[in-house]
Parts: C-alpha cells; structure tokens; sequence
C-alpha cells in the first residue's frame, strides 16, 4: 500500500451506532489515508474487562474497497453482530496493516443499552423486634431509579424515620429497624430505566413466639376455681389446660382480641388448695408454658362479694315489683277499652216500626176511600160552619172538598203510621163501612 507518511501515521475510523439489546447492528473500521498500491489487512478483536484481547472470525466481511480518484481508494471493513449485556463495557479493536510491518490501531469502548430482572435479596422471615434489611439489584444501563413502597401504602419506606435506604448504582438496599406483626406485607421494589418501569416484590412475615402475659392467674372463691391464662403471638397461638385431664367437669371459655387469646376455666374444689396450673401456649413458631399460682379470697374481698350479692338480690325483687305493676297496668287498660267499645256497639241499635201496604193487598177497598174521604170532609166543613158561627166559610170548604174528590182514588203503596198521632174515629164513620179492613203488616226494622 502506498501512501503519504502522514496518512499512514493516522488511526483507522471506527464507526459505531447506538447499541441496544437484542438488536442486530454493524461496525464498520476505515483504514486511514488513501492507497494506491497493494490492499492492507483489517483484523477484528474482542477484549473483556480483564481479559486479553481474542481475534473475531465470524461475521467479519472482507476489505472492501471505494474508489475516490483513478489511482486512490479507501479500504473498510464491516462486523455485524447483536448486542446484549454482555458486550457492555467491553473493548473492540480494528487494526489496520500495511507493508513493511506498518500498522494502525483504533480502539472503542462498547456501551449497550440493557436491562436484567430485578432480584431481591434479604432475609423475609423475622422475628418482632429484628430488622429488616433488603437489597434490590436491578443490572441496567443506563442505571435505573430504583424505589421501595409497601402494598396498600403510597409511602416511600426511607421517608420514615425508623428506616433508611442505601443506594448505589443498580442497587437499593432497605434497612427497617424494630419491626413488628403489623409490618408484615408485600415490599414492593419498583426500578425505572427509560420509558420502562419493572416492579418486584417480596413477601415479609414477622413472627411472634407465644408468650404468656403477666394477668395470668387462678383465684379459690366459695369451693370454685377460675383460672384465666392471656397469651399473645403470630401466628395466633392456641392454648391448653394439662389439669383438665383428671376432671370431668368444667366450663371453659376462649376469646380472642388484638393478635391475643384469652382462656378461662372453671371447676369445683373441695379443698381449696392453693397448687399450681399449667397453661400451654403454642403456635408454629413454638411453645410457652407457666405455672399458675392460685390464691383465695381475703377477708375484705370475701365481705365485699357479700355485699355484691346483696345488692344483686335487691335488684331482683325492685325488678319484679315494677314488672308486676307495668303487667297489672296492661290488663286493665286492655279490659277498659273492651267495656267501651261493648257499650258502643249496643248504643247504635236503633228499632222503628214499619207498616208496609203493597198495591195488591190494600188495607181499604176504592169505594170505601172515597165514602171516608167525603165523609172526613163533610165533617171538616161542619167544624168549619160552627166555628165562624154559622157563616158561609162552610159552603166553601164543603165546595172544596167536593173538589178534591174530583181526582178520584189513590193507591197506597207504603204508609208510615204514628201510633201517637191517631185519632179516635167518629161512631158515623165506622158504621158506613161495609166490610172490616184487611190485615195490615206490622214490619220490624233495625
């Protein structure tokens, strides 16, 4: 090859394109200077972090050659391969060599753009009161922001006072001092590279052995023992009575508050000793035992339980007077209130008396009606005649009557007779009738 001492003393030209994982991309090495003469060799090399330089075969084209002018051309040659996480921060090397054992060298620094799945480290098993302390690797580049949260909480956990974060490049590590059952949860770890957000997240239980609390304890009152044994512990412990074996009789009673189990039991004794009972408290993560004492009553509590029964008993006879009182009330008003509507029921009967005439059974015949109507009207104008002493306002009523008998007889379909208004018949009247009455219908209506 052939050319000016000043080209040959550059350095080839090593160009290379954003690198991404995954994504096939090409290097492309110029050898320096213009060449009129024989072709140079371009040769690849790899060289890790520590590692020495090793020649690449594959995928390597052959020295190309560009024309610039009718006697100079410019050499190059091309590797293509795909990026990964592997080839960042390693070195690739393209050397140039000529005649006469002239050589040129560029070497560049490979920068990819990758990204590995988060991993958690850290002990995820505690005990109240231990710390935490988790790391959370996330290998990117370029290195990613890195955050801790709990699940249900928007909080940043090293915001708080009783933690703290460590961070460096690709890494955060979470440290939680005095944790406790209720910090148990999902700590989630959430790395943000680019326009990418990966989030893991690691299950934290805080145990509890049981531990059985201080109130614990039996007391002797009236040949009776109770026994009360409050453990406490996560997972919720259970609790055991071993005395229980040798009875037959008893009342136990177990509740439940606040990550806490309360046991109680009761039963006779004849002697009232004052020996101990064991309580046994147990979960997954172990076992608790403790001796109970039992003690008796003191002459004051005794004297004071008297007096709580005493007024327990007034209670009971104060209640039952006023139940009495409130149920004798209740009956009476019951049976006033049945008297009165008794009475109000009977006081709307109303009875009247109806004579009903149909037109088919009349109680007088046409023709005796007509001889009642002239002879009530003579007898009209004659009381008419003597009351005016005489003077000829009789002639007019007996003219008047005389008229009305002109519309002739009427039928009696109904009649309503008031026993109080009737008079007594002249001894004339009854005479002219030829025949008796029908009998009438005496009706009976409410």
């Amino acid at each position: 090859m052939d050319g000016s001492p000043l080209d040959l003393m550059q350095k080839p030209t090593l160009m290379i394109p954003p690198l991404m994982e995954g994504k096939q991309t090409t290097l492309t090495c110029t050898a320096p200077g213009l060449c009129s003469g024989s072709v140079p060799q371009i040769t690849w090399t790899w060289r890790g972090e520590g590692e020495n330089d090793s020649h690449i075969t594959g995928n390597v084209t052959a020295v190309k050659n560009e024309s610039v002018t009718s006697v100079a051309q410019r050499y190059s040659s091309t590797l293509t391969f795909d990026p990964s996480a592997e080839h960042h921060g390693t070195s690739v090397t393209c050397k140039v060599g000529f005649r006469n054992n002239i050589t040129a060298e560029e070497t560049v620094t490979l920068n990819v753009t990758y990204t590995k799945k988060p991993v958690i480290t850290g002990r995820r098993s505690l005990e109240e009161g231990d710390a935490l302390n988790l790391t959370c690797s996330f290998e990117s580049f370029p290195p990613s922001r890195i955050t801790w949260t709990i699940l249900g909480s928007n909080k940043k956990l090293h915001n708080e006072s009783r933690s703290y974060l460590q961070s460096s490049p690709g890494s955060a590590t979470l440290v939680i001092h005095n944790m406790a059952v209720e910090h148990s949860g999902k700590y989630i770890c959430t790395a943000q590279h680019l326009n990418t957000t990966v989030a893991v997240y690691a299950d934290v239980t805080v145990t509890l052995f049981p531990k059985i609390l201080k109130d614990s304890g039996c007391k002797v009152r009236s040949e009776v023992r109770t026994c009360v044994c409050m453990s406490r512990g996560f997972p919720l412990p259970t609790i055991k009575w071993p005395l229980l074996k040798k009875h037959t009789e008893y009342l136990i009673t177990t509740s439940v508050s606040n990550r806490a189990v309360n046991s109680s039991i009761t039963l006779s004794v004849k002697d009232g000793s004052n020996a101990t009972v064991e309580c046994v408290s147990s979960n997954a993560n172990g076992e608790a035992k403790e001796n109970l004492t039992t003690r008796t009553d003191t002459p004051e509590e005794k004297e004071q339980s008297k007096e709580i029964l005493k007024m327990v008993s007034r209670l009971e006879v104060i209640v039952a007077f006023f139940s009495g009182i409130l149920l004798s009330a209740f009956i009476c008003c019951l049976v006033t209130k049945c008297h009165r509507k008794k009475q109000k029921s009977s006081g709307n009967l109303d009875k009247t008396l109806e004579m009903v005439t149909t037109q088919e059974d009349p109680l007088i015949d046409d023709d005796e009606a007509v001889e009642d109507d002239q002879t009530y009207y003579q007898e009209a104008a004659e009381e008419e005649e003597v009351g005016r002493g005489g003077g000829g306002g009789g002639a007019v009523a007996a003219e008047k009557a005389a008229l009305n008998l002109d519309d002739g007889p009427k039928d009696v379909e109904y009649a309503s007779i008031d026993f109080s208004m009737l008079k007594r018949k002249s001894k004339g009247r009854q005479q002219r009738r030829k025949r008796p009455p029908r009998q009438s219908t005496l009706k009976s209506r409410k």
